[in-house]
Order: structure tokens, then C-alpha cells, then sequence
């Protein structure tokens, strides 16, 4: 008995403990996650004692703002704490015992209190907005450092982390990689999208077995030379044109080096070992030095200057090929690559396809843009799941009839009429025929798996055949003679619908289609917009070139990023005032003159008001994220309001009354201004515009043009029609920017002369010439007013 009672109180003084010395966590998702890992109810307290046992947690994906009571937990030896939403990780400064911590993907600026954390073997901060890597410097355990995507520029902080052997730098603005140098028992190194020209630093790293070093500024890759150990090697988006340094590195396996600057590959002759070798966007044409790397698997070589792929012919294990964007005609020596499952060869010369009979384990074929007409070949290709056979010269697809397993099939731009060969393929769910000269679509009626359908541009009137394919979430008919869309009141799960320039009048049929996103009916006969009033999932909208006046039912369209509204009868703007999420807006020649509803639609980025009948333009005043402003032909003589709208790079104000031009003159961020058929005579505001490459004053009252002087960005520039008096401003500026003298020379004032220097060779010479003077001589005055006849 006295044994049970013993033991009954130290249960309960032990429950008494934990009870009392719960650990308090603020975040609701880190405490979730903790009773997680720690076996616990969803409210019960969470006992100080067991956070204090707790070796592991992974808490990914939580939503964790605040890491506050993790503290507690000072035996973890791994923590994961990736892509959540954390700032502050203070909490885990005295969590000494870590050897594995990740914090990527989360908003993290200050690593100081991971300084103590010496313990670490393998340490993930990529993905946050760090600067300083300071703290990082005493942590001499680390082996494994993941920082790409921050905004380091600074990594000497790393010098002595020689226990290094995977290291990612990737996504910073790094140039100098000198601390590198040191990292000797490095064998991943990840270095893509930095500033790096020079990569000497890193010749030393004989270990290396990975090396991605893309998307940089470099030209000399002699430091690679020596480092024979490499299988993976990537080098895109760089300008190396010299390859040499390569030809030793017998172990690559992997290679990619698109978008450089080589034509000569002699240097691949060795290299036996590759398995995946990627040349896209180059200078190459003579491909002999492939022809006895036959352990390729996977070769790129699209967009470069190859018009001959016999040296190919023996690479038959080939499972991938890319020959895109090239001059190849004769594709016969792939014949026998009966491996392929991936072939690209579009937007080349070729006719005849009869050399890809044979490769029937293709299950992705991309002819497009060539100049077939002939598609027999393909027709026992029946593993094909994509097929891509655009821009071509097809009019007979009865060879696609077999190819059941499509899900994928593009045949746009060709000369197409009839379509009942793709009735069987019930397996499709992307369907591209547009610009063809379909006018029958029965044969889609059964294609009930379809969600992306694209006829736009073709003969089509009857859209019955598509009422079933409720599966379709983007549908493309414009262009067509359709008046009639009864038939797609059922496809409710649309959230893409393309209408425009059909015969359209009646869109009650789309009432219920309220997954919509994307709506375009501009150009057709649309006057009532009622049965749109529901469709406020709507973030894009485009209805110019109808007939409607009335646009209250746009009103509750509070989503609306995007709205076109140009060539309707409108003259009331209000149901556009709640519409404050829109970014671009177009409302040209609608016959408006108020534009006060637009005050509150301050997230405007683009609006466009030409042709209308407006004076006032306060309305815009507040409208500061404008960065394209279009008010051609309108009434306006006041433009004071524009002074508050700093964000402008594209501003249009031909055609109106304006005379005072002193609000443009803090404008600094435009880049092309429209001034044109005004009555400006003063353009000193524009003179501290210096980002301008694009300026019309034609038809003003200028005299003076010394104030664009020193506009040394303009790349073209028309003042035509103005009574400029000294041409010795653009003479200069003419001297400065010689890639802006042919745009200007059309342009220039011919009505008034007083200096017979005359800016373009060739007129000049052609004047000589009626005048009768040598090349060489200059042009008096007096003579050039005698001229009668200028040929």
C-alpha cells in the first residue's frame, strides 16, 4: 500500500510539473507542428520536458511566422524549416546541438544567430533576402552550404570553409569568386545566374564532379582544363567561344553549353564517356566531330547554322534529339534511330518525312514549320502522345487517323478542310487548328477528354459539335462567321473564352460560364452586357468595337486586371469606379468627356483615352503607378496633373491645345513623349529628360531646339514643321548619336535655311550635283535659294 501511494505521487507531481512548465508557442502552426513530432492532441500543452528530448522536426511547408519557444528544444540535431514565412530565427541561436538546418525559402535578412551553431554539417539558407554571410565564417564543420537566391556579393566570408564538398552560389550577384580558391574537397559546385567573368579561382578544385557555372559573363574557360574529374559540366548563357580546355575532360557525362559563341566542336572528339550533350544557340555547321560519341543518349543542337546531319548516323542510342531552328533538309540519316521517343525538328527546310517511318517508339514529334505535305510516313507511329505538325503544307491528315494515343495535336497554319480523321483520337486534350480553312467541326463532337481547343481563324459557323466537351477549360474561336453560341452554355469549367471578330449579338449563353477568367469578344455586335454581370472571376475582359453604351454590368466585376472598352458608344464611366484592382485600361474613341470615375483606379499601369473629347484630366492626378498614358486627340490644354505621375516611360499628347509643357519637366523616367500638332513653342522642360530615345514635336511653334541638346539616349527624333531657327543644336547632337541621323534626316524642317550646311550626305551630294559644285565644295546660301529643280 505504502509503495502505491508512493508511486501514485510522483505521478501526480510529475504530471503537476509538466503542467506547470509547459512551453508557451506563439505561432498556432509551429505549436501544431511540435504536437506533431512530439505525438501530442491538438490542444494539449506542450511539456518543456519532452521539447527538451526532442532530437528531429520537420515543419516544412507550416506557415511559420515566429520561431519563439523553439528555443526550449536544445537537443535537435536536424531542423526543417523550409518555405515558410520566417524572419526572425533569434529562437534557434542556443540550439547548439544542430548539425542540419534548413531555412530556404523563407524572408530571412540576418544570419547572426547562427554563429554559435558550430555543430553544423549542412546548413540551407537559399531562397531569402540575405546580404552579409559573415556569420557563416567560424562554422568550419559545414560540408554541405546551400545559398543561391539571395542578394550575396560577398563571399569571402566562406574562405575557411575547407570541410566543404557541396557548395550553392547560384542566383547571386557574385564577380569575385577568388575565396573559392581554398575549398579544395569541393565536388558540387553551383554557381549559375551571378556576374563571374573570371573563373581562375576555381582551377584548383580537382575534386569537382558537378560544376554549373551558367547564365555568367565567361569567355575563358582554360581554368577547367585541369579538372578531370568532372561528369557534369554546365556552361550555358555565357560567351565562350574557344572550347579547347574541354577536349581532356574524358569523365563528363553531362554537358551544356547553350547559348555561347562556338563553331568549332573538334574538342568533343574524346569525350566518350557523353551522355547528354546540349549545343543549342551557336555558331556550329559542321557536325564530324559527334559522329563517335555513340553514348549519347540525349543531344541538343537547335538554332545553330546545320544544314548536313550525316555525321549523326551512327548515334542509334539516342533517345532525344533537337535539331530545331536549323537549314536541315535531308533528315535520312536519323532513319535508323529506332530508340528516339523525342524528336524536334521544327522550323527547318524539310519536305520528304519518310526517314521517320521506321522510329516508332516516338512519343513526341515536333515538325512544325517546314514544308511538308505528305504525312503518310508518320501514320504507324502509334506511341505518339504529342504531335506538332504546324506551318506546314498539309491539307490530307487522314494518316493521323491511327494515332489513338494523341493527347497533344497541333496543326495550325496549313490547308486543312476536313477533319474526320481525328474522330477516333478520343485521347486528345490539347487540339490546335487554327488558321486553317475548317468549316465543319463534327468529327470534335466525341472529343470529350479535350481542355485547351484552338479554331480561331477559320470557315466555322456552327459550334454545336463542341456542347459536350465539358472538359474544355480554353477555348479559342475567333475569326470565324459564328452569330450562334448557344452551344457552349454548358462548358462551365472554361476559365479562357475568345470570341472576337465573329458575328455576335446575343451573349446570354455565357451567363453561367462563371469560372471565366479571360473573356474576348471585341468585334462583334454586342449591345447588351447584361449576362457578363456574374462572371466576377473575370481578371481580363476585352469588348471593344461593339455596340454597347451601357456598361453597368461591369460594375461588379471587382477582379478586373484588364479591361477593353475602345469604339463603343459610352458617354457614362461610373460603373467603373469600383474597379480598383485594374492595371490596364482602354478606352479610345468612346465619345467621353468626364473621366472622373477613374479617380480611385489608382493601380492603373496603362491607360489609353485617345480620340475622345476630354479638357479636364484631374482625375489622373493620383493615379502614380502610370506608366504608359495615351491622350492623343483630345481637348486638352492643361496638363498640370501629369506633374504627379513620376512613373511614366511612355506618354502620348498629340493633337491637343497644349502650349505650357513646364509638368513634364520631373518626368525623368520617359522614354518616348508625343508632342506632335500642338502649340508649344518652349521645350526648356524637356532638357533634364535624359532618358528619352523616343521624341515627336512635329507641327509646334519651336524656335529654339537647344534644350534636347543633350538628349544623348534619343534614337529618334522628329521636328518637322516647326520654324527652328539655329540647326546647330541637332548639329551637334547629330555629331553625339550617329546611329540617330537617318531617323532624322526625313524629318528635318526644309522651310527655312540660314545655314547651307545640310546635315544628310546624300541630299547634299544631290544638291551639288543640280548646283553644279564638286562633292567637296560647300554650299553657299545664295545659291541654294536659286535652286528651282531638285531631282
Amino acid at each position: 500500500m505504502k509503495s502505491f501511494c508512493l508511486m501514485l505521487t510522483i505521478l501526480i507531481a510529475s504530471l503537476t510539473y509538466s503542467s506547470s512548465h509547459a512551453v508557451t508557442i506563439p505561432d498556432v502552426n509551429l505549436a501544431a507542428a511540435l504536437r506533431e513530432a512530439l505525438g501530442l492532441g491538438p490542444t494539449d500543452p506542450i511539456p518543456q520536458m519532452a521539447l527538451e528530448k526532442l532530437g528531429s522536426l520537420d515543419a516544412r511547408e507550416k506557415g511559420i511566422k515566429d520561431l519563439t519557444g523553439l528555443e526550449k528544444a536544445t537537443v535537435l540535431t536536424t531542423l526543417e524549416l523550409r518555405d515558410n514565412q520566417i524572419s526572425n530565427i533569434k529562437p534557434i541561436a542556443d540550439l547548439t546541438n544542430l548539425t542540419e538546418l534548413s531555412l530556404g525559402g523563407n524572408q530571412v535578412s540576418d544570419i547572426k544567430p547562427l554563429v554559435g551553431l558550430t555543430k553544423l554539417t549542412k546548413l540551407s539558407i537559399y531562397r531569402n533576402q540575405i546580404k552579409d554571410i559573415a556569420p557563416l565564417a567560424g562554422l568550419m564543420k559545414l560540408k554541405e552550404l546551400w545559398c543561391s537566391k539571395n542578394q550575396i556579393s560577398d563571399i569571402k566570408p566562406i574562405a575557411g570553409l575547407t570541410q566543404l564538398t557541396a557548395l550553392n552560389l547560384a542566383n547571386n550577384p557574385i564577380s569575385d569568386i577568388t575565396p573559392l580558391a581554398e575549398l579544395t574537397k569541393l565536388e558540387k559546385l553551383y554557381l549559375i545566374e551571378n556576374q563571374i567573368r573570371d573563373i581562375k579561382p576555381i582551377a584548383g578544385l580537382t575534386k569537382l564532379i558537378t560544376l554549373w557555372l551558367d547564365n555568367n559573363q565567361i569567355t575563358d574557360i582554360t581554368p577547367l582544363a585541369e579538372l578531370t574529374k568532372l561528369t557534369e559540366l554546365t556552361l550555358m548563357d555565357n560567351e565562350v567561344s574557344d572550347i579547347k580546355p574541354l577536349a581532356g575532360l574524358t569523365q563528363l557525362t553531362w554537358l551544356r553549353l547553350w547559348n555561347n559563341q562556338i563553331k568549332d566542336i573538334t574538342p568533343f572528339t574524346e569525350l566518350a564517356q557523353l551522355k547528354s550533350l546540349n549545343l543549342r544557340q551557336n555558331q556550329i555547321n559542321d557536325l564530324t566531330p559527334l559522329a563517335g560519341l555513340s553514348a549519347l543518349t540525349e543531344l541538343y543542337l537547335g538554332a545553330n547554322q546545320i544544314s548536313d546531319i550525316t555525321p549523326l548516323a551512327e548515334l542509334t542510342q539516342l533517345t532525344r534529339l533537337s535539331l530545331d531552328d536549323n537549314e536541315i533538309s535531308d533528315i535520312k540519316p536519323i532513319e535508323g534511330f529506332t530508340q528516339l521517343t523525342f524528336l524536334k525538328v521544327y522550323g527547318n527546310k524539310i519536305s520528304d518525312i519518310k526517314p521517320l517511318a521506321g522510329l516508332v517508339q516516338l512519343r513526341n514529334l515536333l515538325l512544325n514549320g517546314n514544308q511538308i505535305n505528305d504525312i503518310k510516313p508518320i501514320a504507324g507511329l502509334t506511341k505518339l502522345a504529342q504531335l506538332r505538325l504546324s506551318d506546314n503544307l498539309i491539307s490530307d491528315i487522314k494518316p493521323i487517323a491511327e494515332l489513338t494515343q494523341l493527347t497533344d495535336l497541333s496543326m495550325y497554319d496549313n490547308q486543312i478542310t476536313d477533319i474526320k480523321s481525328i474522330t477516333n483520337l478520343t485521347q486528345l486534350k490539347k487540339l490546335w487548328l487554327f488558321n486553317n480553312q475548317i468549316g465543319d467541326i463534327t468529327p470534335i463532337a466525341g472529343l470529350t477528354k479535350l481542355e485547351d481547343l484552338s479554331l480561331w481563324k477559320n470557315q466555322i459557323n456552327d459550334i454545336t459539335p463542341l456542347a459536350e466537351l465539358t472538359k474544355l477549360t480554353e477555348l479559342r474561336l475567333l475569326s470565324n462567321e459564328i452569330s450562334d453560341i448557344k452551344p457552349l452554355a454548358n462548358l462551365t469549367q472554361l476559365t479562357q473564352l475568345w470570341l472576337q471578330d465573329n458575328q455576335i449579338s446575343d451573349i446570354k449563353p455565357i451567363a453561367g460560364l462563371t469560372k471565366l477568367t479571360d473573356l474576348s469578344m471585341h468585334d462583334n455586335q454586342i449591345s447588351d452586357i447584361k449576362p457578363i454581370t456574374h462572371l466576377t472571376k473575370l481578371t481580363a475582359l476585352s469588348l471593344q468595337d461593339n455596340q454597347i453604351s451601357d456598361i453597368k454590368p461591369i460594375g461588379n466585376l471587382i477582379q478586373l486586371a484588364k479591361l477593353g472598352l475602345d469604339r463603343n458608344p459610352i458617354s457614362d464611366l461610373t460603373p467603373l469606379a469600383n474597379l480598383t484592382q485594374l492595371t490596364e485600361l482602354m478606352l479610345q474613341e468612346i465619345q467621353i468627356s468626364d473621366i472622373a470615375p477613374l479617380t480611385r483606379l489608382t493601380q492603373l499601369i496603362k491607360l489609353t483615352l485617345l480620340g475622345n473629347q476630354i479638357s479636364d484630366i484631374t482625375p489622373l492626378n493620383g493615379l502614380t503607378q502610370l506608366t504608359d498614358l495615351n491622350l492623343w486627340h483630345n481637348q486638352i490644354s492643361d496638363i498640370r496633373p501629369l506633374a504627379n505621375l513620376p512613373q511614366l516611360i511612355d506618354l502620348t499628347l498629340g493633337r491637343n491645345q497644349i502650349r505650357d509643357i513646364k509638368p513634364l519637366a520631373n518626368l525623368t523616367q520617359l522614354t518616348e513623349l508625343r508632342l506632335q500638332y500642338n502649340e508649344i513653342s518652349d521645350i526648356k522642360p524637356l532638357a533634364n529628360l535624359t532618358q528619352i530615345t523616343e521624341l515627336r514635336l512635329v507641327d509646334n511653334q519651336i524656335n529654339d531646339i537647344s534644350p534636347i541638346e543633350n538628349l544623348t539616349n534619343l534614337t529618334r527624333l522628329n521636328v518637322k514643321g516647326n520654324p527652328i531657327q539655329d540647326m546647330g543644336p541637332l548639329e551637334r547632337l547629330l555629331n553625339r548619336l550617329p546611329n540617330l541621323e537617318s531617323d532624322i534626316q526625313a524629318e528635318l524642317p526644309n522651310t527655312f535655311v540660314p545655314d547651307p550646311t545640310i546635315l544628310d550626305l546624300n541630299l547634299a551630294n544631290a544638291v551639288r550635283k543640280a548646283l553644279g559644285l564638286n562633292r567637296s565644295d560647300p554650299i553657299p546660301p545664295e545659291k541654294l535659294q536659286e535652286l528651282e529643280h531638285l531631282d
